[in-house]
């Protein structure tokens, strides 16, 4: 009789922390995007400014891709 809702229970209550620390990643990620689209013009003055120091956004050979040290280059 007590089966069924103590087993509701013990889900929501194991579910409960992943489900609220991804809802804080994702407000955290909105912050960072409206911030990342806000400074638009900043960026865009900069690099007209000084187009040699843009970063582009490909790797710039196959063994930078594969390497585990690449991500941190880049």
């Amino acid at each position: 009789m007590l089966g069924f809702p103590s087993a509701i229970l013990l889900v929501v209550g194991l579910s409960y922390p992943g489900v609220a620390t991804r809802l804080a990643a994702a407000c955290v990620w909105w912050q960072h995007l409206r911030t990342y689209h806000r400074s638009r013009p900043l960026r865009t003055n900069l690099h007209e400014a000084f187009p040699e120091d843009a970063v582009s956004r490909t790797p710039s050979g196959r063994r930078d891709t594969l390497s585990v040290l690449g991500v941190h280059r880049r």
